[in-house]
Formats: structure tokens, sequence, C-alpha cells
């Protein structure tokens, strides 16, 4: 794992060194897919107070530093 981050609402993301983002349901423990296509280079920083969207750096593969983002959780956009 590369990043893990509690949301306000109690679940657990995961971003893995490939691009993908998960959610972990504390409920049920579900696990859902956030990102629909994994997206090598994507890498998560923090979840924002409000719940709905993240902060990530879009870079390399091979880097951990680039341009700044917000990414929308419900949308993976």
């Amino acid at each position: 794992l590369h990043f893990v981050a509690w949301h306000p609402d109690g679940s657990l993301y995961t971003a893995e060194r490939q691009g993908e983002l998960t959610r972990i349901d504390p409920r049920t423990r579900a696990v859902t897919r956030v990102v629909p296509v994994p997206a090598p280079g994507m890498w998560l920083q923090q979840i924002l107070p409000d719940g709905r969207r993240a902060l990530v750096v879009l870079a390399g593969a091979v880097t951990s530093s680039g341009r700044g983002a917000l990414l929308d959780l419900r949308t993976g956009t």
C-alpha cells in the first residue's frame, strides 16, 4: 500500500502504487473500487474534510512528484 486514510464516515481508503484506489465500508467491510480504472501515477495524499474530495499528485510511475489535483471520491474523476 502506498497510502491509507480514514474518511469522515469511518470508511478506510487505500491506494496502491499501481493507481488502484479502494474503499472499505466500516459496517460491512465490503471493498469497492473508487477509481473505475487504475490510474498509475495518481498518488492519493489526503481526504478533505468534506468527505467528497481528495488531494492527489499526478506523477509518472517512477516518481512521486508532479502537479496537484482534486479527485472526486464519488465519481473517481
